[in-house]
């Protein structure tokens, strides 16, 4: 007979020390930002980008909103620690990944990890294509003050 495993929440003490916390603030502001905003930009460069921010804002929900919600805020705070700043073999990092494993069953966590890794993926991605569609708008308002007609 196995025993019964029971997860443990984890605290914010156990996730001290990683770098999850902030990045979990800059990816909720760029949610707040480019997904969320009250005038939605449209992008010239990249006509896919928009619906690419919905579908974002909509897998950022299911991981950090408030309904059926893959993980807890501490939970992705430690997954986005683990991505982030990996220190190999350091106290805080062995210290997260034993308060994350304690947390969730093992299919709850294969849940958490591919959820949020793949947001991240996303948000790097989104963050680095509207990086390229804004130098690119200031690219061609350069161009145009200058006369110049080059696309």
């Amino acid at each position: 007979m196995s025993a019964i495993f029971k997860p443990e929440p984890i605290k914010w003490e156990d996730i001290e020390g990683g770098l999850g916390a902030d990045e979990l603030e800059r990816i909720s502001n760029f949610v707040w930002e480019y997904c969320y905003s009250d005038e939605p930009k449209t992008y010239d460069g990249d006509e896919e980008l928009s619906t690419d921010l919905v579908f974002f804002s909509e897998a950022w929900d299911k991981i950090d909103g408030n309904f059926d919600t893959v993980a807890t805020m501490e939970q992705t705070t430690a997954v986005l620690s683990l991505i982030v700043g990996s220190f190999f073999n350091s106290w805080a990092r062995e210290k997260i990944v034993e308060a994350l494993t304690k947390s969730a069953t093992k299919p709850q966590l294969v849940e958490i990890l591919t959820h949020v890794t793949s947001a991240y993926c996303q948000y790097i991605s989104l963050r680095a294509r509207i990086e390229i569609d804004e130098m690119r708008e200031k690219y061609l308002e350069m161009i145009a003050g200058h006369g110049e007609a080059r696309p």
